[in-house]
């Protein structure tokens, strides 16, 4: 998925980080005679979470009503005093509708499956129909937006951000050119809540983009490891 950079700063970091409640941990794997490890990565199914969660806000609803019975008032009010002077509250209506809906469904992913794994290997990451090259990642990107209608109200991101986008696989030339021509685009590789370790796998990317030389262990069981546990645990420090 390809994203805006955000526009504080061009990486906000995250907020109130959930992790998956699933324990899916990173394997080992060969493909074509090459090793690389693959993440877990578990799509949620929204719509049944929202629909929890709706009916968990039925409560919260039902106190709202006084106020949105206070606003239905007032635009039966406006109403009242010819379409001249009603217009401002229906657009007011449909912007705040619109803002909510695209606030839902923004960098959500309808995947084929349950499942849109990442597979790292020494030339590079894996996600979905992309592969993009270490060489071409200039850094990891941790994000977060507010959502309505959302456990905690944030939702958090890992993404890379790439120097060319032409060398990214998986891309048609119009999308690596419209992707390079602002130098604000972002590949995301997925939200906190779908995976099990996101800040280990993200300080782990974090090693993988600076320290080239460690890229080596993705061949490895000790590959596994550094996705799962994070850096700290498993490499010595940077000099």
């Amino acid at each position: 998925m390809i994203e805006w950079v955000p526009r504080s700063r061009g990486d906000d970091g995250w907020r109130e980080v959930v992790a998956g409640s699933y324990r899916g941990h990173a394997v080992l794997e060969h493909h074509s005679g090459d090793a690389v490890v693959r993440v877990p990565v578990v799509v949620q199914d929204w719509v049944r979470i929202a629909m929890r969660r709706a009916a968990q806000r039925l409560v919260r609803l039902a106190r709202m009503a006084f106020f949105l019975l206070l606003f239905m008032g007032f635009a039966v009010r406006a109403l009242a005093q010819g379409p001249a002077r009603s217009w401002p509250v229906w657009i007011g209506i449909a912007v705040l509708l619109v803002v909510a809906a695209y606030r839902l469904v923004r960098l959500r992913r309808w995947h084929a499956g349950p499942r849109a794994d990442l597979l790292l290997s020494r030339e590079g990451v894996a996600v979905d129909d992309v592969f993009v090259p270490w060489y071409q990642v200039e850094r990891v990107v941790r994000f977060h937006f507010t959502a309505p209608f959302d456990r905690r109200g944030n939702r958090n991101f890992v993404a890379l951000q790439i120097r060319d986008f032409v060398a990214v696989r998986g891309l048609s030339p119009f999308e690596a050119g419209l992707a390079n021509l602002t130098r604000r685009r972002l590949v995301v590789l997925g939200e906190a809540t779908e995976l099990s370790n996101p800040e280990e796998l993200a300080a782990a990317l974090d090693r993988l983009v600076t320290d080239p030389e460690s890229r080596a262990l993705l061949g490895t069981a000790e590959g596994v490891r550094l996705l799962d546990e994070g850096p700290a645990r498993v490499l010595p420090r940077s000099p």
